[in-house]
């Protein structure tokens, strides 16, 4: 029987960090059915240890910062030795991380041909996991991560510029890509799977992806809480969008900006009085789902092999505007949030001065006395 290496590559925002958590907590589990999941131990900046296949879309790493050319090849080199290594004791070796589907169609697949190659010479076959939704709700939630999650040098625009600028989406053209992909792995070995949790046994993404990889559900795995990536209503996403403009401003980078993110986390769960307001209009709803109807259809039909349309139809939701009646004081709570919680930390850390320098004043009395009676005893 062939060794398996089953890449799963995204999409973002498709339930991956609870599939990657439950494939860490189920890892002995699986490990009895003969598949393999380990932890990657390069320290990767602000990522969730559980995102394995890190080293093959490297962008920074702790300590370090971004790794030159040879430094990526090392990392990817090493990274596939760690999978040689398992796939002699295991029959399967599952890699995830949900920047794959972007970041190969980004390079022209490049990663994803040394990957190909490595799996042949390891006598193994390369299977691709990918997670779809609904275009319109996935590029609304770029949207939202890239503003809440902003790194230095990223887009500041607002949702109509972003809207109206597919050079600024992501890779939302499913079929191509998976075209693209195919010629690389072969068709029967992309497992297109749809993000809708009524499609999911218990509604949970992690039976749906244990059904994917070829095992069966049962009560041996252990289902963990859910992993909270906590989405901000419109009114603090805007907050924060404004507030990423200071970004090289003064001495304001990325690192302040993080505390802003806090912020709006924070007040977003706690404060805020209503959370279903969306970015996208009907009209914008529409243009994307003629833009990729025709491509989805090909989905449904090359690769899914299930139901009548690839995704439900749209649900209305209330839009969001500039003009929203709760904008200025949800502005002023998440301000004064911050302000307040600032002046905590100040009077925290005044109070471990005043703690240490009294300790200081104890030992400098201590030593004193110390020396006095030493020199005393020599008299």
């Amino acid at each position: 029987m062939d060794k398996v290496i089953y890449l799963h590559i995204g999409t973002t925002k498709t339930g991956t960090s609870s599939i990657q958590s439950f494939l860490y907590l189920n890892r002995e589990v699986l490990a009895k059915k003969g598949y393999s999941y380990k932890r990657d131990p390069v320290p990767y900046d602000r990522s969730l240890k559980n995102r394995n296949a890190m080293y093959l879309n490297v962008r920074k790493l702790r300590w370090f910062g971004k790794p030159s050319a040879r430094q990526q090849k090392r990392l990817i080199a090493a990274g596939l030795k760690r999978v040689s290594d398992q796939l002699e004791h295991c029959h399967a070796v599952i890699l995830t991380d949900e920047g794959l589907w972007n970041y190969f169609l980004r390079t022209d697949c490049r990663t994803l041909k040394i990957i190909k190659n490595f799996a042949d010479r390891n006598h193994a076959v390369l299977k691709l996991v990918v997670y779809f939704r609904p275009q319109e709700d996935w590029l609304e939630s770029s949207y939202k991560q890239n503003i809440k999650k902003y790194r230095e040098g990223k887009d500041c625009s607002d949702w109509e510029t972003y809207i109206s600028d597919p050079d600024k989406w992501p890779s939302a053209d499913y079929y191509s890509g998976l075209c693209r992909m195919s010629e690389i792995v072969g068709k029967e070995n992309m497992i297109v799977r749809i993000y809708d949790r009524k499609r999911f046994i218990g509604g949970k993404v992690e039976n749906d992806f244990l059904q994917a990889i070829g095992l069966e559900p049962s009560d041996e795995y252990k289902i963990g809480e859910e992993e909270k990536n906590t989405s901000l209503n419109a009114n603090y996403i805007e907050i924060k969008r404004i507030l990423n403009k200071l970004d090289g401003i003064g001495n304001i980078t990325e690192k302040e900006l993080f505390h802003a993110q806090s912020a709006a986390t924070d007040c977003s769960a706690s404060l805020s009085r209503s959370g279903s307001e969306v970015f996208i209009n009907p009209e914008q709803k529409s243009m994307l789902r003629n833009r990729y109807k025709e491509g989805n259809q090909k989905v449904l039909s090359e690769y899914v092999h299930e139901g009548d349309h690839l995704f439900p139809e749209p649900k209305e939701k209330p839009v969001w505007t500039k003009d929203d009646p709760h904008l200025f004081e949800d502005t002023v709570l998440m301000l004064g949030y911050m302000i307040l919680n600032h002046e905590k930390e100040i009077s925290r850390l005044k109070q471990t001065v005043y703690l240490r320098l009294k300790l200081y004043d104890k030992c400098r009395t201590f030593m004193t006395r110390a020396i006095q009676a030493i020199i005393g005893s020599n008299e």
